[in-house]
């Protein structure tokens, strides 16, 4: 997979525009441009599961359903799944990485803003509570990748945290085998995690990559772009992007800040 920034790079830039207290701040490799930005929350709502999963074909799948209905216009949506959904799909990773950050054990399992929960207060309070930080993407497929321009801005003054950015690629009815549903072979699958777009010249990180860190000033924006392989598998309109926006606890586990995607 090709990426677009050195390590070094990448994080030296960051560091000077923030301890210096510039307000735009722009990562090497990508454009001047800044996308817009809306100070808005939504919450990051996944479903855990496994092609190999009985009940995950059954109540799991129902309840997913039922999610993306309630919640699909305004918050984000996407299932970690293990087993196969063809070639192009690193879900594995993603899987066991999930797994052992929210000390998941078991599937199907609905997680919801980084906590084994979900529900319609969780989301609400989200909604409802002073926005940090929010993104944009532009995406643009060509010569076999997938092509993500990011802006992150921070609506608060922040101090002595990092914060970081996990563009997901997501893609929309896969069909692949499913333990549990009727389709069985068949069965088309909804908002498959499979892969993370990514810098140049750094490895994929589950969590995503450090976009601020120490003083940050309401206002500051960066711009991050990054790619993913694109399959031939699948279509151009099957693909979208989740934005998963965090921090680290004393543990370096992720703790949610906020999320976006476009419907």
């Amino acid at each position: 997979m090709t990426r677009f920034a050195p390590v070094a790079a990448l994080f030296f830039i960051g560091t000077v525009g923030l301890t210096s207290c510039k307000k735009e701040v722009v990562v090497e490799g990508t454009s001047s441009d800044f996308l817009e930005v809306s100070e808005t929350n939504s919450s990051f709502l996944a479903k855990h599961t496994g092609t190999w999963c009985g009940p995950c074909g059954g109540w799991g799948f129902t309840n997913f359903q039922s999610q993306i209905d309630t919640y699909g216009d305004s918050e984000v949506n996407i299932a970690v799944v293990s087993g196969s959904l063809g070639a192009g799909a690193n879900n594995e990773y993603f899987f066991d990485a999930f797994a052992n950050a929210l000390s998941i054990s078991a599937t199907p399992t609905f997680h919801g803003n980084l906590g084994q929960t979900t529900s319609g207060q969780l989301v609400t309070d989200h909604q409802s509570s002073a926005v940090v930080a929010n993104s944009n993407y532009e995406v643009t497929i060509a010569d076999g990748k997938i092509n993500v321009k990011t802006t992150t801005k921070f609506f608060q003054d922040l101090s002595g945290e990092d914060y970081y950015i996990a563009p997901y690629i997501i893609v929309d009815g896969i069909v692949a085998n499913q333990a549990g549903h009727p389709d069985g072979a068949n069965t088309i699958h909804k908002k498959s995690l499979v892969d993370i777009a990514t810098p140049v010249g750094l490895d994929d990180k589950a969590f995503g990559y450090k976009v601020a860190s120490g003083d940050i000033r309401a206002g500051y924006r960066v711009n991050l772009e990054a790619e993913a392989d694109f399959n031939s598998a699948w279509t151009e309109d099957q693909v979208s992007v989740a934005i998963l926006i965090t921090k680290r606890d004393a543990n370096g586990n992720p703790v949610f800040v906020n999320a976006f995607t476009k419907h």
